[in-house]
């Protein structure tokens, strides 16, 4: 996460511990910053989307229920 280690540096942070904060409010690991702005389940989704061209996503919440 050289972005996130970068700020830190500049800002005089300890990146180790701010990482370790950010984790424990996502309730999972990251490996790279663009996991803290994706969710891992729309991203998911959306492959799904590309590569089928229907929406797999929350029963309810999509244009077309699979039965």
């Amino acid at each position: 996460m050289k972005h996130l280690e970068a700020y830190c540096k500049k800002k005089g942070l300890n990146a180790a511990g701010i990482r370790d904060t950010i984790e424990n409010a996502l309730w999972r690991s990251v490996d790279c910053e663009c996991q803290i702005l994706n969710e891992e389940k729309e991203v998911k989704r959306k492959k799904l989307w590309v590569a089928f061209g229907m929406d797999f996503g929350e029963s309810g919440k999509r244009d077309t229920d699979v039965v």
